[in-house]
């Protein structure tokens, strides 16, 4: 049995074409309306604009995470992040077009009608395609039916945990215990089937199991046979890492040295949140740059006016990291110290 990966911004790749498309459809309708479907009118300029608005809603969309938890937003939310995402992407579009030196091609009644639109279309867009999603999600959860591998002690929250979102693509065929042999009890409505070093065989064998879901504590083990048996008899198997590391903190996989990891942090940044925060650290460092050399204009006479030594100094500094830095910095008051000191 094939397991898809769903990971990354390929697991919203639906919601992403969506919103493309209609963006595209606001922008021609904005274009349409203003023009009175005159299409003849800077049409190669408005064209080359279409091509930006899908690039730019791409982006947008992969660096905000604005498909994050889609499934899971109501209709104020929804309102919100659509509203933000248009909002962008209609700047970055303003911003593009002026840079580009095609800003007095295009006229602002677009713009406005695009943004409107734009909103409006792809808010009822989301909408009708969540209903879609989530009705095929109802329709196709008995082809995922999942055995739940647990201790007693936990396996109530467990059960909570796994039904507690509104939509799932899942159903849950039976509990199997790790410690006790609970058969025909009952758990949140959910069947306990039998106890795992007694039964499982007979269990994979009576019933239609498709996912194993296992949840152990860090104090706990299983035997690694019975993980081996679980995918050689072609099943998926998913193992509760926040259950195993006991973790409170954001947690992900990765590669380290060679080998797979969880790692944890209190605050995790993502790539597109890392992107940004890197480009307000270099725009504020050039506009630092730029004020300082016009603070230096009026700094500097005023310094050899008041001092006749230089107008810069130098410190040696440590960084963060050990290394060490030289910096530099207008001398308006170190020459009057050394001379209270000499004095």
């Amino acid at each position: 049995m094939y397991k898809q990966k769903r990971k990354g911004w390929s697991k919203h790749f639906d919601f992403i074409l969506l919103d493309i498309i209609l963006l595209e459809i606001a922008f021609l309708i904005s274009y349409g309306i203003r023009h009175s479907w005159n299409i003849t009118h800077y049409i190669s300029y408005y064209l080359q604009a279409g091509i930006y608005l899908a690039m730019i809603s791409i982006c947008a969309g992969m660096i905000r995470r604005s498909y994050s938890g889609i499934l899971r937003r109501d209709y104020l939310q929804e309102l919100k992040n659509v509203v933000i995402h248009v909002s962008i992407v209609e700047i970055a579009l303003i911003v593009v077009a002026f840079f580009t030196k095609g800003s007095d091609y295009y006229s602002r009644e677009v713009f406005v009608l695009f943004w409107i639109l734009g909103s409006g279309l792809c808010f009822f867009g989301h909408i009708f395609w969540k209903i879609v999603v989530h009705r095929w999600m109802f329709w196709n959860k008995e082809k995922r039916r999942m055995l739940v591998i647990s201790m007693s002690g936990q396996i109530k929250t467990i059960i909570k945990k796994l039904t507690s979102q509104k939509y799932i693509d899942y159903s849950i065929a039976g509990i199997v215990l790790t410690d006790e042999k609970w058969e025909g009890y009952e758990v949140e409505g959910y069947p306990v089937i039998g106890r795992l070093a007694d039964d499982i065989q007979d269990i994979l064998h009576q019933y239609v199991i498709d996912e194993i879901y296992i949840y152990l504590y860090p104090d706990e083990y299983l035997d690694r046979k019975y993980i081996d048996f679980f995918i050689q008899t072609g099943m998926t198997v998913h193992i509760d890492l926040e259950g195993l590391a006991k973790l409170e903190a954001p947690a992900y996989l990765e590669r380290l040295a060679g080998q797979m990891v969880v790692t944890s942090s209190m605050k995790m940044a993502t790539p597109g949140e890392y992107f940004l925060k890197r480009m307000m650290d270099i725009i504020g460092g050039l506009i630092g740059l730029i004020l300082t050399g016009i603070a230096s204009i009026f700094v500097v006479p005023a310094i050899k006016l008041a001092d006749p030594g230089p107008a810069f100094f130098s410190q040696i500094r440590v960084g963060k990291t050990g290394d060490v830095l030289k910096c530099i910095s207008f001398a308006a008051c170190t020459w009057v110290r050394m001379k209270r000191k000499k004095s």
